[in-house]
């Protein structure tokens, strides 16, 4: 039996920092399924969504964002 089930994390930026990517890296590959990954309006926070296509607890997902420090 597959189990589906999507999960959402939201990474804010520190301050002093612009936004400029993100993404996640998962083990193993095919573990889940990347259904969003984006930007706040406001620059404040990285979106990401995954669906895990597999059994409970045989995959995991690590979100990033990437942050430069302003001036």
């Amino acid at each position: 039996m597959r189990h589906h089930q999507l999960f959402f994390t939201n990474l804010h930026r520190p301050p002093g920092t612009t936004l400029t990517g993100g993404g996640v890296h998962q083990t193993p590959i095919n573990g889940g399924l990347l259904t969003d990954s984006y930007p706040s309006a406001d620059g404040m926070t990285w979106t990401v969504g995954i669906v895990m296509l597999g059994t409970p607890g045989t995959f995991t997902f690590t979100p990033y964002a990437v942050c430069l420090p302003v001036g």
